[in-house]
C-alpha cells in the first residue's frame, strides 16, 4: 500500500511479489518519506549514491526536520563523508532519525546536504506521525 501510495499506482499494477515486504524507507529515492509512530521512536534509511562526476568528498549536514509545536527530529547519519575516486562509484550511508511522540498526523520538513568542492545536493525530508 504505501508503495502504491508513493507511486500513485493502484496496487494491483504493480509486480511486487506477494511474499514480500515492501517498505518506502527501502526505496533509492533521494527524498526521505519518514513515518513514525504517535509514540515516536528512531526510522532508518539506507541509500546509496553513485558518483557521476570527477572525484570528490563530500560532507553532510542535516536541517533538522521539526514537527509544528514540538522538539526536533534528530538525524544522525553514517558516514559522514562520503569520497568518491571516480566516476560510477557508488556509496551507501543511512539515515536515522529519531523524535519524540506527537499526536497522529503530525507533520515536520527539514533537508539533508552533502556539500563538496565543486557541487552541493540537497535531499528533502518530510515527516508524519500515524
Amino acid at each position: 500500500m504505501q508503495i502504491a501510495a508513493l507511486t500513485k499506482r493502484h496496487s494491483s499494477d504493480s509486480a511486487c511479489g506477494a511474499n514480500r515486504t515492501y517498505d518506502v524507507a527501502a526505496l533509492n529515492y533521494p527524498s526521505f518519506s519518514v513515518m513514525f509512530p504517535a509514540a515516536g521512536g528512531t526510522v532508518k534509511h539506507t541509500r546509496t549514491l553513485t558518483n557521476v562526476g570527477p572525484p570528490g568528498t563530500y560532507k553532510v549536514t542535516a536541517a533538522s526536520a521539526a514537527a509544528a509545536g514540538s522538539t526536533p527530529i534528530t538525524v544522525d547519519v553514517e558516514p559522514k563523508t562520503l569520497s568518491f575516486s571516480k566516476a560510477g562509484e557508488k556509496q551507501t550511508y543511512t539515515v536515522s532519525f529519531t523524535a519524540g511522540g506527537m499526536p497522529s498526523g503530525t507533520n515536520g520538513f527539514g533537508r539533508l546536504v552533502w556539500s563538496g568542492d565543486r557541487h552541493v545536493v540537497a535531499s528533502p525530508i518530510a515527516a508524519t506521525w500515524t
